[in-house]
């Protein structure tokens, strides 16, 4: 971190912030109760790493094009 602009990280980290309310808003849409929407939207979050777990287990198998597929929407983690 010591070569890190702070503004960028600050953005990058915003952004991030942003998009995983804006993914929450999302998953309560389809739910008519707060508390298992809340619950659900938590399983789909956490559901949505399980490609990097999978990557990074089998990632000497996978060539480039099969891990950006995996992890496209995962990119924060990397």
């Amino acid at each position: 971190m010591e070569y890190t602009d702070g503004f960028i990280l600050f953005l990058f980290m915003s952004v991030f912030t942003l998009a995983t309310i804006i993914q929450c808003f999302m998953f309560s849409v389809f739910f008519s109760h707060a508390n298992l929407a809340a619950a659900c939207a938590a399983i789909f979050y956490f559901i949505g790493y399980l490609p990097y777990a999978l990557v990074l287990q089998w990632e000497e198998y996978m060539r480039n094009w099969h891990k950006a597929l995996a992890v496209s929407g995962l990119s924060f983690i990397f």
